[in-house]
């Protein structure tokens, strides 16, 4: 990251040269631009991730405690001679 900031390499004059070493720096400053901007939406993202597979995981679980309790009044209410 460092070598962003060094200067164009000089040859002999030639601004052709000097141009192609200047587009070259841009480019890869554009790439770690991109980087960064990649790293600073994929925390929020992956934090989003993480709460909804949470709440889904939590969802799951309350439902599944519901089927339990509604199986178990059933066989409860079958056992008591019932309907079903």
């Amino acid at each position: 990251m460092n070598d962003m900031y060094a200067p164009p390499a000089r040859g002999a004059g030639d601004p052709t040269v000097a141009f192609a070493a200047a587009v070259e720096l841009l480019m890869r400053g554009i790439d770690q631009l991109r980087a960064a901007v990649e790293v600073d939406w994929e925390a929020p993202a992956a934090q989003l991730y993480r709460e909804e597979v949470a709440g889904v995981a939590l969802a799951v679980a309350r439902d599944l405690f519901l089927l339990k309790e509604a199986m178990r009044r059933a066989d409860a209410l079958h056992a008591a001679g019932g309907p079903g």
